[in-house]
């Protein structure tokens, strides 16, 4: 099942520094405090059990926690996770692709969350085969990713023909892999995992605002169109 694109403005991945590339030592620092309404806004109701992958300093899994769910985080920050802590259940600084993790135990949560993690890794494939054991049968996983897909990147690509990287946003320095809607879905379903929502957030500046408007025709003529307008991709997907 696929949402309509939201129109209101999604606040888009905070930056992590300067400008300076990520160091082996700390590759990731402190992210925005802000919470992942989109990522809730997917939750099934009333979760037990959940383990959130990149929690951060655990705003949004805070949010679940208060609403009576055993939330556990893991994240490369240390200084994130100090925070976390103070937040959810359990919160422990880990590398998701290789870190052993035996504390989490095949079949043991009913929700995982995944905000904007698997650009970040080199082995999401691994990542994916790891989070389908832990969750319960019948378990939900919700993922969010940054749309390679979007307007923007095209633009850059063709006008420019030019890759610049930057500390956030789509052209992240900490990105190693990109997505689509298509591939994202594809690659869930390679892994064990039935689509249950997808949800597209746009951001749209005034002037493609009005474009849109102006086109609108044409956008309901060939609504794939739409694909190159979202930013954010979320979907809630379910252990098949």
């Amino acid at each position: 099942m696929t949402e309509p694109a939201d129109t209101s403005a999604a606040t888009p991945s905070e930056t992590t520094g300067d400008g300076n590339a990520y160091s082996p030592s700390d590759p990731y620092g402190v992210k925005g405090e802000w919470i992942r309404h989109d990522i809730l806004a997917l939750a099934p109701a009333s979760p037990r059990r959940v383990l959130s992958i990149g929690c951060g300093t655990g705003s949004t899994e805070s949010v679940l926690q208060q609403q009576g769910a055993e939330v556990w985080g893991i994240d490369v920050s240390a200084d994130a996770v100090a925070r976390a802590r103070q937040r959810i259940h359990v919160a422990e600084v880990a590398d998701i692709e290789s870190d052993p993790l035996e504390q989490l135990e095949t079949g043991s949560f009913d929700l995982v969350l995944c905000g904007d993690v698997l650009e970040h890794l080199r082995f999401s494939e691994h990542v994916l085969e790891r989070i389908h054991g832990w969750l319960a049968p019948g378990g939900h996983l919700i993922v969010a990713i940054p749309n390679a897909a979007h307007y923007s990147v095209l633009r850059t690509l063709a006008l420019q023909r030019d890759w610049k990287y930057e500390s956030g946003g789509l052209f992240d320095r900490g990105h190693y892999r990109m997505f689509t809607r298509k591939s994202l879905l594809r690659l869930l379903g390679q892994h064990g995992f039935a689509i249950d929502t997808v949800h597209g957030a746009r951001v749209l500046s005034k002037k493609v605002r009005l474009l849109h408007i102006v086109l609108r025709p044409l956008f309901w003529l060939l609504p794939f169109l739409d694909d190159y307008l979202v930013y954010t991709w979320t979907v809630r997907a379910r252990k098949a």
